[in-house]
């Protein structure tokens, strides 16, 4: 495993491409980016993870505790002797830590958990683990518990799966990367380096920093850069207007259709201007023009301008679900005399800004590009949009 004393990207060349991988306790973050000139960066790939960090290991360890002794034992010890329960995830931390996948790792057992056991029946510790000898052992004497190699891969698969799923994930979508730099509390496994190092050792050079050095590349995993450092990134969602369209019969839902003038429509149509995975840069236009279809149904009433995120590149209606969300709405308060029955729309969505300041360790999933949409109506009225949280109104007058 190589160790680098880069201590921020102006260290590293220009055109240089990497992975940087923040595996921490809670969660594991993993982005690409390119580094450019003046210390710049631009993002190959949107920040991605999941809780697969180090507490993973550490709740399938209690899980397993629990299988062996049961629920009741587990619950009672953990309420009535914090602070025995917490030297002894500790006690299990080191031995997480030091893990090389190969050796047996041990454990001090605390002698109020041994207690709780007898107090909720005859069997004894001993007792209770003989069914998992092939896993565990139990020295007495010592009050130690031996945990076996392939126990102890059990209990780090589901993280150490998640965390090869996503890095080999940022690859396929990151071309011509050159390294994959380690970085936080869980990269100081050795049983995780060895097996991102079995994995993709032959596709980059694996560089795991054993101090704080990286600090700067490792905030812009949480995007704590400046705009202008982070000068383009992927859209983690497709954006686009909800519009109305001509209804037909052989495509459109049929429950999304209108009928406006004795015509019918169909409403809700999600038009897309920007896809999930489009690189964008500050300040990039996605124009579109569309003809909204009122009728005289509409004509005294206010109109929303409805934006939506969708993580499907190409989605069809805008309809809110796991995979849709409304992101802002705009309320027009209808002109003087009404609306006419069809009004040509120039819409536009700009990128307004490229990353957002982190003071404190926040989820990176909450992070995708600002952006504002521009509405222009007949030339005359210009409206701007800052999107805020999902269902946000915005009241024009």
């Amino acid at each position: 495993m190589n160790i680098v004393g880069a201590q921020s990207i102006s260290e590293l060349p220009v055109g240089h491409r990497y992975i940087l991988a923040d595996l921490g306790g809670g969660t594991v973050d993993i982005c690409a980016h390119e580094i450019l000139p003046k210390a710049e960066l631009k993002e190959l790939w949107h920040v991605s993870g999941g809780a697969f960090g180090g507490e993973r290991v550490d709740f399938e360890f209690e899980q397993y505790l629990i299988k062996i002794f049961g629920g009741p034992v587990w619950s009672e010890f953990k309420c009535e002797y914090p602070s025995c329960y917490l030297e002894m995830i500790e006690e299990f931390e080191t031995a997480k830590t030091r893990f090389d996948g190969k050796r047996e790792s041990k454990l001090k057992i605390q002698k109020a958990f041994t207690e709780t056991i007898k107090t909720h029946g005859e069997e004894s510790f001993e007792d209770s683990i003989a069914a998992f000898k092939t896993e565990v052992q139990y020295d007495k004497n010592n009050q130690i518990l031996v945990i076996g190699a392939n126990k102890m891969k059990a209990l780090f698969h589901h993280s150490v799966k998640g965390i090869l799923e996503t890095i080999e994930q940022v690859l396929q979508k990151s071309s011509a990367v050159e390294s994959l730099l380690l970085v936080g509390g869980y990269a100081e496994s050795q049983y995780v380096r060895e097996e991102i190092k079995n994995a993709f050792s032959h596709h980059v050079k694996i560089v795991l920093e054993q101090s704080p050095q990286l600090a700067v590349m490792k905030g812009a995993v949480k995007m704590g850069y400046t705009p202008k450092n982070i000068i383009a990134r992927k859209s983690k969602f497709t954006f686009g207007f909800a519009s109305t369209k001509p209804f037909n019969p052989r495509f459109h839902n049929s429950d999304l259709m209108v009928t406006r003038n004795g015509k019918s429509f169909c409403d809700d149509v999600f038009e897309v201007l920007i896809e999930v995975g489009q690189e964008l840069v500050y300040n990039a236009s996605f124009p579109s023009t569309s003809r909204e279809y009122l009728g005289t149904e509409l004509k005294g009433q206010d109109i929303f301008f409805t934006i939506y995120r969708s993580t499907e590149r190409k989605p069809e209606y805008c309809i809110e679900s796991e995979t849709c969300q409304k992101v802002g709405e705009l309320r027009m308060k209808s002109p003087a005399g009404g609306w006419p029955k069809s009004v040509k729309f120039n819409r536009n969505i700009t990128v307004d800004r490229i990353s957002e300041f982190a003071d404190k360790d926040v989820d990176a999933e909450q992070y995708d590009p600002l952006v504002y949409a521009m509405i222009r109506l007949r030339q005359k009225h210009m409206i701007s949009l800052l999107n805020g949280e999902s269902g946000t109104k915005y009241t024009l007058h």
